[in-house]
């Protein structure tokens, strides 16, 4: 071997060693936990049968450490999956919800990855509702609202294009409205509307914009500005969804706020006529005649525009 040689077989011997390094070192792909090893196994089996034996305290932690020390093996997997479940079987909501996250999150090739995310939309969703219980003391198990929302957040971002995303987008609108907070339920109920149009959920997230723009309205908050809002989110309804169920009720709802109008006009044109200001009391007996169209109040307040001194 020459002198000049040997930098070549150097550099090429560093670079086997740097590649089989490499190999050695770089992380596996998401989703690839086929490794066996019979640690791993061992240890989940000690923990399936703790479960079986009534020792969940037990079993919740063996299926936590093989979940944690051998990731990438198929048993760190289902320990993973089988964590989560037995969590949620005892009533710990969020651990479970959070567990089944991690599980996503790793196993995207796992033929329980479907399931994964039907269980972890199902705990979402039973959270939302109050509806979970601890499966021995038959006891409800609330979860703060902003937990909730949260969950129902990942599981839409979890699979965007499924029908849980529209449901958990749907739910979110709900928690708002019902917790008074209208401007925060509007938002929630556009989204939904406005990314996906077609959904089953969107004629009702339409009404419900609607309704919420309403109950401000109601509540003094910014009151004709609101109430004009709620009767464009009803004529939409009415317009890109005229088959919908909610037709009927937004068609009421718009002639709630009509008549509202009428009175208010009516309230502010006996406001300027007792104060002695005849033209501004004019215009608004103006607008409860146009707006009435033939109404008692609409006749009333013609009654009330003829009586008014002459200009």
């Amino acid at each position: 071997m020459t002198f000049s040689s040997f930098p070549l077989l150097l550099a090429s011997g560093l670079l086997a060693l740097t590649s089989c390094s490499s190999l050695q070192e770089r992380p596996p792909e998401i989703g690839t936990a086929t490794q066996t090893l019979p640690e791993a196994d061992l240890l989940l089996n000690q923990a399936r049968q703790a479960q079986a034996q009534g020792d969940q305290s037990k079993a919740l932690k063996l299926f936590k450490k093989t979940a944690k020390s051998y990731p990438l093996t198929e048993s760190g997997s289902l320990a993973q999956y089988e964590y989560a479940s037995l969590l949620y079987s005892e009533g710990k909501v969020t651990d479970a919800f959070d567990a089944y996250q991690k599980f996503i999150e790793s196993n995207q090739t796992s033929n329980l990855y479907s399931k994964a995310l039907k269980r972890q939309s199902d705990v979402a969703f039973a959270s939302s509702k109050g509806e979970v219980k601890h499966r021995f003391l038959g006891l409800s198990s609330k979860v703060a609202t902003g937990k909730v929302i949260s969950m129902l957040e990942t599981v839409r971002e979890n699979a965007p294009q499924a029908l849980s995303a529209e449901k958990a987008q749907f739910e979110i609108g709900k928690i708002h409205r019902s917790s008074g907070k209208h401007s925060e339920s509007v938002k929630a109920f556009n989204k939904l509307v406005s990314e996906q149009p077609n959904s089953t959920l969107a004629p009702q997230a339409q009404y419900l914009i609607g309704l919420s723009l309403l109950e401000q309205a109601q509540n003094g908050n910014q009151n004709q500005a609101n109430r004009d809002a709620a009767r464009r989110a009803f004529e939409d309804l009415i317009q890109v969804y005229p088959n919908s169920n909610y037709v009927g009720k937004a068609r009421q709802k718009i002639t709630q706020i009509e008549s509202g109008d009428i009175q208010s006009n009516y309230d502010v044109a006996e406001f300027y006529r007792k104060k002695g200001q005849v033209n501004s009391a004019r215009y608004y007996y103006g607008e409860v005649i146009r707006l009435g169209k033939g109404s008692p109040l609409s006749k009333k307040a013609q009654d009330s525009l003829n009586s008014l001194p002459a200009q």
